[in-house]
């Protein structure tokens, strides 16, 4: 327990002080140091420090002792003790019935007693009460920090922590959900609510985490367990490493625990290490959540890829990562439009940052599907992620598949505004290459249903209609060749004199063929623009006019737009060795 003015004057050595004010305040003040001080006070006196002084400064002064007094008063001192028989004869009525009035300990000693033995009795109480407190701040740190490596979790610290304060205590994550907590029932810990002690306002995860910066004493805030209409004052401190916020701790203060002062040093020390602790409870989960994480995604990814196939040895692998391969999946790939774009827009530069809107949205897809009673496989390749989600077989059509990357869509535009994600989405096969061909028909789903309903589409390969024989003519040599042959000059010319001549064809071809209309589209003046249909005619040599030129040219551009994706997006998602044209690629805009 810290020292108080009352310990004070139980010390020996102050057995002939005499309290003239503030006796009922004794007990309630703490006692930080030991000072002598005359006049003036100035900056000198530091709150909770008792006082002690003869008043040489103040002659025979009796205004000007009471001033000074006064000053000691509202400077926050704990207590001042005055040496009377030399300077001060005695203490005035007035001085007397000021610090009574104020509820301050104002003590009388006698000018024989030393103040260097006062000052020597009470340092030694200050400082053995200090050693006190750091022994029992580094048991505390030892009891707690053991639970963590015993790997007993947030459960024990919430529990270790309620032995130690004997408060109820309660560990949440970062948007104040309860993880664990000690004297509450799981039914209360589901009704947790953190509000505002200031106007009693439901309190966000943004305002939370403004209120537990590094270095901050524990804020106070009110929390309603139960459901119920009440609210009771709580202490909240974060839960935190480096500039990682993982969650907090709460502390239930119940009635009278905490004084005005807040709370004493070793209860303050108990809830950093009980901090500390969850932080190192937390780094540990998420060192191994990582390394799970690659481990799994890796996994995925080589299934996807073709590098591995359902063999045997991939069977023992997905047994060790929790997966079975011997059920059905559809493969469903999510790639979030323009994300260097979003990420500009809204000021995200760090690496981890970017990382962590990641990871929420791979969350919200393991969340999707367990909504709907599926199993998924997961991994994040880039910008891009890559699911198998399991098709049980029961007879249940598409439907399902679509419902979950709509779930998984919604989720992450109210996460994060003006993001979007496309998805496209494979057939269910059989044999052991089955995933992979399931995760290549995805990924052309996706491409073709940026081209078809631009962003945030989700496209099913069985639902492409023509656009999916275009798909697999679009893998034919001679069609890689006939693209080339009629788009090849337009799209090199555009590379070497940074023209749109390629861009002029396709709005051409998309308002029928009526040059006037595209004109007006592109806003190019009509002679302007028959010059560049001129040069169109002179590199392809085709005639714009010719119906089945038009078709072939119209043909191409198809066939290159289904290779390359969506026109607006630059990102490419990783299709093995192999794009939707094969290995020759021609370029698009902005490579």
């Amino acid at each position: 327990m810290p020292l108080t003015v009352a310990d004070v004057l139980a010390l020996e050595v102050m057995r002939q002080a005499r309290v003239l004010a503030g006796a009922s305040q004794l007990a309630q003040r703490q006692v930080n140091w030991v000072s002598v001080i005359e006049m003036p006070v100035e900056k000198f006196v530091r709150p909770g420090e008792f006082i002690l002084t003869t008043g040489i400064g103040c002659g025979h002064d009796e205004e000007l002792f009471g001033r000074f007094i006064t000053e000691i008063m509202d400077s926050g001192a704990a207590a001042v003790a005055v040496s009377v028989g030399k300077f001060v004869q005695e203490l005035a009525v007035s001085v007397v019935n000021s610090a009574e009035a104020r509820g301050f300990p104002l003590i009388e000693i006698p000018w024989e007693l030393p103040f260097h033995s006062i000052t020597q009795a009470a340092l030694e109480s200050i400082i053995n009460e200090q050693n006190a407190v750091l022994r029992r701040s580094a048991a505390i740190h030892r009891q707690l920090l053991n639970a963590v490596l015993a790997g007993q979790g947030v459960g024990a610290i919430a529990a270790a922590l309620t032995d130690i304060l004997g408060r109820p205590v309660v560990v949440t994550d970062t948007e104040c959900r309860p993880l664990a907590g000690a004297q509450a029932t799981d039914a209360e810990l589901q009704a947790l609510d953190v509000r505002s002690a200031e106007d009693g306002c439901r309190l966000t995860p943004a305002d939370l985490a403004a209120r537990v910066a590094p270095g901050r004493s524990p804020a106070r805030v009110m929390v309603n367990i139960g459901g119920g209409k009440s609210a009771e004052s709580a202490l909240l401190t974060g839960i935190l490493a480096g500039r990682e916020l993982f969650g907090y701790v709460l502390i239930l203060e119940g009635e009278g625990w905490v004084g005005p002062e807040g709370p004493e040093e070793i209860e303050l020390h108990a809830i950093e290490h009980a901090a500390t602790s969850a932080a190192v409870f937390f780094l540990k989960a998420q060192a191994v959540a990582q390394t799970e994480m690659r481990l799994k995604g890796d996994f995925v990814w080589a299934l996807a890829s073709g590098a591995d196939t359902i063999s045997p040895g991939a069977q023992a692998r997905a047994k060790f990562l929790h997966y079975d391969l011997g059920r059905s999946y559809w493969a469903v790939v999510f790639d979030i439009d323009c994300f260097r774009d979003y990420l500009s827009g809204v000021g995200v530069k760090d690496e981890t940052d970017i990382q962590r809107v990641k990871d929420k949205i791979g969350t919200l897809m393991e969340s999707a599907a367990a909504s709907l009673g599926r199993r998924i496989m997961l991994t994040n390749q880039q910008d891009a992620y890559i699911c198998f989600l399991e098709s049980t077989g029961d007879g249940t059509t598409e439907s399902t598949v679509v419902r979950f990357a709509r779930i998984v869509q919604k989720g992450a535009a109210r996460a994060y505004s003006g993001l979007t994600l496309s998805c496209g989405v494979g057939r269910v096969h059989e044999g052991d290459d089955r995933l992979t061909r399931s995760y290549r028909e995805a990924v052309k789903a996706l491409r073709i249903g940026r081209v078809m309903r631009g962003r945030g589409s989700v496209t099913v390969y069985d639902r492409l209609g023509s656009f999916g024989l275009l798909v697999k003519l679009g893998e034919d040599e001679e069609a890689i060749s006939f693209v080339a042959d009629h788009l090849g000059p337009l799209i090199e010319h555009d590379q070497r004199r940074n023209s749109s001549l390629l861009e002029t064809l396709r709005t051409l071809a998309d308002c029928g063929w009526n040059a006037s209309r595209a004109a007006r589209t592109l806003h190019l003046h009509r002679q302007s623009f028959l010059y560049r249909l001129g040069r169109i005619e002179e590199l392809t040599g085709l005639c714009l006019s010719d119906p089945q030129d038009r078709f072939a040219l119209e043909l191409c551009l198809h066939l290159h737009e289904i290779a390359c994706g969506d026109p607006d997006n630059g990102e490419r998602l990783r299709e093995g060795d192999r794009s939707p044209l094969g290995g020759k690629r021609l370029a698009t805009r902005g490579e």
